[in-house]
């Protein structure tokens, strides 16, 4: 009796447990299945159709790089290599996600044509390349209005009347081009869309240099697979905005972002594969478009002359470990499973709780954060209903309080100055037709960023051997705290941070401002970061020269902050002023970029394809350790030691031989600074690969 009796217990125990699991399991599946989907298309939402009024059933990917290698063919200054690394991370990684449908293409250099975005009127194919993918995005040079493509089919320059009403008619959905400026002409622009739900880009210089690997890095997130429970999402995919506006918060020193959209629940599409766009094509006027300053305060005034020597500054190692970040997440109030990411890059968690999505996630190199609700971050209010954003004076109190209870408890939260406040609003703009009569309409709010810089007291020595106590800026994307306020003022509605600690060391003997500005125009490569703009010359303003630590992204490991100079410079093109920017370069020859050379193969080395090349260089300076990858700039990544073997291949567009192919070498030290080398060499023969189909 007692044995029956216990048999039963047993089932019922082992029916409640198997309940609760199937119910878990459907929750999970369910959060899996539908990751953070855009705001549903409600009352106000237009009817539109998808690819002609059919569904997708592939997914396409398109990445172009035209200038990694600008002509001539070789080492150049117009030369950008991270372009083209840029543009393979963002097309690998979309392929890895499910885009892998027969149209998509990656094409770089002399093979990445103006035509591909043209159109056929004006003797473009846009048609057969941007418009036959669903996503797009291109890493290139920029100028006021235009991207630059500067091989020559069929102008060097795509200009907004190059594309107008042409975009999106037979498929892409989304457009991001990483280059300086080209958005500043919204308006053109917006002429382009038909069908496109979204045109991301930049109003301003936005020098940096990974970018395309993030922006799909953010747009797919990462989920782990937890037995019995199936499929969890630890970061949710964000729309395409707020992917684009956190790599430019994340990459960039300052610049401006703009993301143009057909409708402003557009501003809310996830990509196809995570959670799809909000509602399919539409093409009408009015179209809209939110701007986000990626805000980081100009280093401040230091008076160069007094400093021959700064002490150098030594990152204090985190352990950044699950107790750390449960830490922070209690910090930050969010809850859920916490979880290494594959790659071991970060930490994250989503919390759905209270109807809402917070996503958290901490970066293992540094213990840096960005935490997000992206139910309210960059997402526009419903029309009629405008959010009750605080006012600046609001904000400001709001943030100052908040980091004064919560500093010590945040990954170097008492880091910031206080004194470098900034608050801005994030603002949606309505644009009507260009033939439209009606008046313009008031500015939208939509987030409020409160940012602060960061400083450090020094003690420098003069030229005459004196000692002097100044306050210095900490420069680059790592150096920014920024919390946002939405609609419900009293909690952050995103909050980034987590800048590192360090500890002044031995003092650096600096190079002269002048000489060193010297050496860069003679290097351009010693800028800590690429400037991907269309200038020919660049005018300096000695008068702002200043000094700043510079603090990488917080995804980089540095071992030290990087002495630099801070030049203020007018870039001009053809005698015009084409804007003002900033450049940064490592005020002392030790903190400069390892020197590095390719020994074999040498430039106009003819290689049959398949064939097993040797691939050696030699590496000098630099901080160590170093790490290094090979790549070709038609087949992506090859390698990762200073010294490889690897079968080449050829590749062409149509009716045309096999393209030169640029074999590059990067080489990053350990304070994330970046040296490149290429060579160029033609590929010729069988087997040729292409990346899905042949031009």
């Amino acid at each position: 009796m007692n044995g029956r009796k216990s048999q039963l217990r047993f089932a019922k125990l082992a029916s409640a447990l198997l309940a609760l699991a199937l119910v878990l399991m459907l929750f999970s599946m369910a959060a899996a299945d539908s990751p953070t989907p855009g705001a549903a298309a409600g009352p106000n939402a237009p009817t539109g159709t998808e690819d002609g009024g059919g569904m997708e059933t592939s997914y396409e990917v398109g990445a172009e790089f035209p200038s990694a290698d600008a002509p001539p063919w070789g080492p150049s200054p117009e030369d950008r290599p991270i372009h083209k690394d840029s543009a393979w991370n963002f097309y690998n990684k979309m392929r890895a996600a499910g885009y892998t449908g027969s149209r998509s293409f990656i094409w770089g250099n002399n093979m990445a044509w103006e035509t591909d975005l043209k159109r056929a009127a004006l003797g473009g194919f846009e048609n057969s390349w941007i418009d036959n993918a669903d996503i797009y995005f291109l890493h290139s040079h920029g100028n006021n209005g235009l991207v630059w493509f500067p091989w020559g089919h069929t102008d060097t320059d795509l200009v907004t009347n190059d594309c107008q009403g042409a975009w999106g008619d037979k498929d892409v959905e989304w457009v991001g081009l990483k280059t300086c400026l080209s958005l500043s002409d919204a308006l053109g622009w917006a002429s382009c869309m038909n069908g496109v739900h979204t045109i991301a880009g930049f109003t301003t210089v936005s020098a940096s240099n990974e970018f395309g690997g993030m922006w799909a890095d953010q747009l797919l997130g990462w989920k782990v697979n937890i037995w019995p429970f199936g499929d969890i999402w630890l970061r949710t995919p964000k729309t395409v905005t707020q992917a684009w506006f956190t790599t430019c918060d994340d990459r960039t020193d300052g610049a401006t972002a703009r993301v143009i959209a057909e409708d402003t629940l557009h501003f809310n599409d996830h990509v196809w594969l995570r959670g799809g766009p909000v509602y399919g094509d539409i093409v009408n006027w009015p179209k809209y478009y939110m701007d986000h300053t990626c805000y980081h305060p100009r280093p401040k005034a230091v008076e160069v002359s007094l400093l021959a020597a700064m002490p150098s500054q030594t990152v204090l190692p985190r352990t950044v470990d699950m107790s750390f970040a449960k830490s922070l997440a209690a910090t930050l109030n969010v809850s859920g499973t916490l979880a290494l990411s594959p790659d071991g890059s970060e930490y994250a968690l989503t919390d759905t709780s209270n109807a809402m999505t917070r996503t958290l996630s901490v970066q293992t190199a540094t213990g840096g954060y960005i935490y997000q609700d992206t139910s309210q971050l960059w997402v526009p209010p419903v029309p009629g209903q405008p959010y009750n954003l605080p006012d600046p004076t609001q904000a400001a109190r709001l943030a100052n309080a908040y980091f004064l209870a919560n500093a010590q408890s945040l990954p170097g939260g008492t880091n910031f100055d206080p004194a470098t406040q900034h608050v801005q609003t994030d603002q949606m703009i309505t644009m009507n037709a260009p033939t439209s009569a009606l008046a313009p309409e008031a500015p939208t709010g939509v987030n409020v960023m409160v940012a602060y810089g960061r400083s450090l007291n020094a003690v420098a020595t003069t030229a005459k051997g004196a000692d002097v106590a100044v306050n210095v800026s900490v420069g680059g994307p790592g150096g920014a705290t920024k919390m946002y306020l939405g609609g419900q003022a009293a909690a952050p509605v995103g909050l980034s941070g987590g800048s590192r600690d360090v500890q002044a060391g031995n003092p650096v003997t600096l190079k002269d401002v002048n000489s060193t500005w010297e050496a860069f125009l003679a290097d351009p490569q010693l800028s800590v970061l690429e400037i991907g703009l269309v200038y020919d010359a660049m005018v300096r303003h000695p008068v702002s020269d200043t000094f700043a630590y510079f603090e990488q992204p917080l995804d980089v490991p540095q071992k030290e902050l990087i002495p630099t100079w801070v030049y203020n410079v007018d870039f001009m093109q053809g005698g015009q002023l084409v804007t003002n920017g900033t450049v940064y370069v490592p005020a002392s020859p030790l903190y400069y970029p390892p020197k590095l050379t390719i020994d074999s193969p040498i430039s106009g080395t003819v290689i049959f394809a398949g064939q097993i090349v040797d691939l050696k260089a030699t590496t000098t300076g630099g901080n160590g350790p170093l790490t290094y990858e090979w790549t070709s700039s038609t087949q992506g990544v090859l390698g990762h030691s200073e010294d490889i073997k690897a079968i080449l291949l050829s590749k062409g567009r149509p009716d045309e031989p096999p393209a030169p192919s640029t074999l590059s070498l990067m080489v990053t030290d350990a304070n994330g600074l970046i040296r490149t080398a290429n060579v160029i060499v033609a590929v010729v023969g069988q087997p040729q690969w292409l990346p899905m189909l042949q031009r």
